[in-house]
């Protein structure tokens, strides 16, 4: 038996370009006991709308993500059978059958909501602690690339070509240069009015120039040895948490990280920058940005020697930080978008579940977003150009 929820999924969630989906709960018998089963599924699937598909390209973020359940995971799962770590890789959600054929392209998951697992608040910058336990699930993540690239480069290579780049190539820039333009003017009006000194209005005016899409082009691009499979879309509503309490202060006994469509092969501090960007608090980018980073690679280094390879010499430390010298920017581009949607309230989200004809809609119509009109707001991406500024991470 199986019955269906009024729980939608998608642009309830904030995130007006998810695919379409319901909650649905299916009741069974154990073949061996007859005992009574349940399970809690998500179903997403293709709007129906064809100009919410079109608008928001749905095909190809769709088909990126059932590539990642259908190739990448069940490779990585197989990998850590294999080597057996004792602390496995398990923070995806299960999957139990995903399709991208264009027509009827569909992904069954389970729904881990029922085990509890939440989300964390958005609006608010993480603190230390919350960042720390995210970075850590970003770094084991990463970890499995890593070592599977050196002990199955065969296998790897066979898994990473099912991914493509989904959002910063020459053929998305007609698609979203007008909006990323948009999201650019609110940014340099939150520096003009909350940052004193001019140096950061011109750099971050530098930053964001007519070249800013094609600077992001090339941060995406895989350079070798260090690129590996990140998530692409890693800020705080796509880690939902497990606690053993119902409160911020309960221990945490889960995590899961989903929301694949973005998924890539690059370098690893593209997640890492869009994280911290996008989610840390002020206190974390200015007094513990060290100590966070240091947290992220202690827990890659960790997972790729339990899974029994050199760590410290397949992505020394030195590497690292010049990987974070290199593409942290990526993340301050990113930030641009992913601030100003994180701070809407839930009557500001555009409604795309009205969406009706056949033709695409420009975005600028559909996140015609404004200045942002409290301080609070504003000091989150000023912070934000500060700190790449300061880092040299943009000149």
């Amino acid at each position: 038996m199986c019955r269906s929820s009024d729980n939608r999924l998608g642009a309830a969630d904030g995130i007006p370009g998810l695919p379409a989906g319901i909650r649905i709960e299916v009741e069974g018998k154990s073949s061996r006991d007859e005992k009574k089963l349940v399970l809690h599924l998500i179903v997403k699937c293709l709007p129906a709308s064809a100009a919410r598909r079109k608008t928001f390209r749905s095909l190809e973020f769709f088909r990126n993500e059932v590539a990642f359940y259908n190739k990448v995971v069940p490779a990585f799962i197989e990998f850590q059978n294999k080597q057996k770590p004792k602390h496995p890789f398990v923070e995806f959600p299960r999957c139990y059958f995903a399709l991208a054929d264009g027509e009827n392209d569909i992904v069954v998951m389970e729904d881990v909501s029922y085990k509890n697992y939440k989300t964390t608040n958005r609006q608010d910058g993480l603190n230390y602690e919350q960042c720390e336990i995210l970075m850590n699930v970003l770094g084991r993540f990463h970890a499995l690339s890593i070592a599977m690239k050196e002990k199955e480069p065969g296998a790897f290579k066979e898994a990473v070509p099912s991914l493509f780049e989904t959002y910063y190539k020459p053929e998305t820039k007609a698609w979203y240069i007008n909006q990323l333009q948009l999201f650019t003017d609110i940014a340099i009006d939150a520096v003009t009015k909350e940052l004193l000194e001019k140096v950061y209005e011109e750099k971050l005016r530098k930053f964001a120039d007519n070249s800013c899409f094609d600077r992001m082009c090339e941060y995406v691009k895989p350079k070798e040895p260090y690129a590996v499979i990140s998530h692409g879309d890693a800020w705080a509503p796509n880690f939902l948490v497990r606690r053993s309490a119902e409160n911020e202060n309960g221990k945490v006994e889960g995590i899961c990280m989903i929301d694949y469509q973005l998924a890539r092969y690059s370098s690893p501090v593209l997640d890492i920058s869009f994280f911290l960007y996008s989610c840390a608090s002020e206190n974390v980018l200015f007094n513990q940005f060290d100590d966070i980073l240091k947290a992220y690679y202690k827990s890659l280094i960790d997972f790729v020697t339990d899974l029994g390879l050199p760590a410290e010499i397949l992505f020394p430390f030195k590497e690292f930080q010049k990987e974070i010298l290199s593409y942290f920017a990526f993340g301050l581009g990113m930030s641009l978008e992913s601030v100003p949607l994180s701070i809407l309230d839930a009557d500001q989200t555009p409604d795309v579940e009205s969406m009706s004809g056949e033709e695409e809609i420009p975005l600028t119509e559909i996140w015609a977003l404004k200045p942002i009109e409290s301080k609070e707001g504003r000091m989150r991406l000023a912070l934000n150009v500060k700190h790449a500024v300061d880092n040299k991470f943009i000149l």
